[in-house]
């Protein structure tokens, strides 16, 4: 938001020079946690009224560009499931803090109606190869393809019914 007090560009700069010299790998995983975007005031209302994980991600799909947000999200089918992908240039060049809190909150919508053990067998990433993503505790469970031109994860076809635990607001 170039209207804000600190601008979206410097301040993803920043917290990346914050977590390299600190050694905090993942940070941007852990603030995704803390403030999950299905909590986010602005959007939680208009998301809430969603009954299935793939009404929730549609929802989330449109409505994400009206909170001032650069960010670009789209479903795309396929024969088993739903490509949920980011697309569009990063702020900052090679953003691994970015591009994991932007993930793993698209990770934590899915694990409203899945559960939090779920994760996608295979995440394509647009940053380059990183040893710890491989090993984190979040993606060791899935293939993980980097320098790709989106980010991007599979959902099955058999969750894309299911009912999602989301809080209901009044808009």
């Amino acid at each position: 938001d170039p209207n804000s007090l600190l601008p979206a560009k410097p301040f993803w700069q920043l917290v990346n020079l914050v977590a390299t010299h600190t050694g905090i790998q993942d940070f941007g995983i852990q603030v995704a946690e803390l403030t999950p975007w299905h909590k986010v005031e602005t959007l939680q209302p208009l998301i809430s009224d969603s009954e299935t994980l793939e009404d929730l991600l549609r929802n989330f799909c449109r409505e994400m560009p009206l909170q001032r947000s650069r960010a670009t999200f789209a479903l795309e089918r396929h024969d088993s499931g739903l490509f949920f992908s980011f697309s569009g240039n990063n702020l900052v060049k090679n953003d691994i803090q970015m591009e994991l809190y932007r993930i793993m909150n698209m990770v934590l919508l899915v694990q409203l109606a899945t559960g939090p053990d779920w994760f996608p067998e295979e995440v394509e990433m647009q940053m380059p190869e990183n040893k710890f993503v491989r090993t984190s505790r979040i993606f060791s469970k899935s293939k993980v393809v980097f320098c790709q031109q989106t980010s991007r994860f599979s959902i099955p076809n058999n969750l894309l019914k299911l009912e999602v635990n989301l809080e209901k607001t009044d808009t």
